[in-house]
């Protein structure tokens, strides 16, 4: 099969992507690569609860630090483009209002 009628395949079926995928899988499958599936929620569970111990515990750190990552930057996205600003103001807010107390 020339090129451009691989080419043209592609174009027809799905908009090109199961063919380009295919394709794709399938030369590496060629050079000796392996193609793995992406696992499932329950295939990683079983793998999860299958860990020792120990690695138990680096995993939970592991996914709580990049929790607490994420959420830091989303933070500073929020705050950049303005979205915290009414908190700012609520503190000022009470401030004025003689509401606020030390902690």
């Amino acid at each position: 099969m020339t090129f451009e009628l691989r080419q043209t395949k592609m174009q027809l079926l799905n908009g090109g992507k199961v063919v380009a995928l295919c394709l794709i899988c399938s030369f590496l499958k060629c050079t000796g690569i392996e193609v793995s599936r992406m696992k499932t929620f329950e295939d990683l569970k079983s793998d999860i609860e299958a860990l020792p111990h120990r690695e138990y515990i680096r995993l939970t750190h592991w996914l709580s630090e990049r929790d607490w990552q994420a959420w830091d930057e989303e933070i500073e996205r929020d705050s950049a483009a303005g979205r915290l600003d009414f908190l700012i103001e609520e503190a000022l807010d009470e401030k004025k209002a003689g509401s606020l107390r030390n902690l």
